[in-house]
């Protein structure tokens, strides 16, 4: 009898404390729950356009002829970098921001990967001299038209502010076509019209850019980018025009150490 009268009062007293305790609070569920810390990864899209600057084919472009009426004998070569107008750069791309560290305090850096591809147009000229003949030259003028895929690797400075600078480099493809071409000698004569009959090339690229993300919205940046962008070793073959001086056809092979293009652009991304 005493042992029932012992057990019932210990159970009465063991519900009345618990009863009293209540449920535990938030702190202490925060505190039983296992922690999850908030990540940055994600993907991200964007869309650009911009400016394309100095059509440069550096001062070592030299013109193989594939026939020997004109020139003779010998190949041309440039004489100077090549001039061109302002022209236009579209693009798009896509990529993944991997999780950012900390460096110091508020910044961090987080690395990504992007693809991107990009439409360049412009107008350039070159003058080529006649290495046989130093007095002799030829001003070729083109409309050029160029795309390009790339893959980039970007490394962001996440400061803490709106404000993420970045800087990156990138390799891939580009293909170029050389159309509309005005071809003028030394002595003034002019050639025009279609003379670049598939004056095209596929050439491996590389390029570096740097440029600032601005967030503006909730994951929603605009951006600005300055790029430089290099063909490695373009050769535009079938490259067809009459002899200024004879009227006879020939076929020369224009090749280039690169081809160096200055792109300043701006955009918006949308982050997933």
């Amino acid at each position: 009898m005493k042992l029932k009268v012992i057990a019932s009062t210990v159970l009465c007293a063991v519900i009345t404390v618990s009863a009293y305790a209540g449920p535990p609070d938030a702190k202490e569920m925060r505190m039983m729950a296992p922690e999850i810390r908030p990540t940055d990864a994600g993907y991200y899209v964007g869309v650009y356009g911009g400016a394309n600057f100095a059509q440069n084919y550096n001062t070592h472009t030299s013109i193989d002829p594939t026939a020997t009426s004109f020139p003779s004998t010998g190949v041309f070569k440039q004489g100077g970098s090549t001039s061109g107008d302002v022209g236009g750069v579209g693009g798009i791309k896509a990529g993944y921001n991997f999780e950012s560290y900390t460096i110091d305090g508020e910044f961090k850096l987080q690395p990504a990967v992007e693809a991107e591809a990009l439409y360049l147009g412009a107008k350039a000229k070159t003058t080529f001299s006649y290495l046989g003949s130093p007095g002799s030259t030829i001003t070729e003028s083109s409309t050029q038209d160029s795309g390009a895929f790339m893959v980039n690797g970007i490394i962001r400075l996440k400061t803490g502010t709106i404000l993420t600078p970045y800087l990156g480099s990138g390799i891939g493809l580009e293909y170029t076509k050389l159309s509309r071409a005005t071809l003028t000698s030394a002595t003034g004569n002019t050639n025009s019209g279609n003379n670049h009959v598939n004056a095209d090339n596929l050439s491996p690229a590389v390029q570096g850019l740097i440029g600032c993300d601005v967030e503006v919205f909730r994951n929603w940046d605009v951006f600005t980018e300055y790029k430089y962008l290099v063909a490695i070793d373009p050769q535009f073959s079938s490259v067809n025009f009459s002899n200024l001086a004879a009227g006879s056809p020939n076929s020369y092979t224009f090749k280039s150490d690169y081809l160096g293009q200055h792109l300043i652009t701006a955009g918006v991304k949308y982050n997933f």
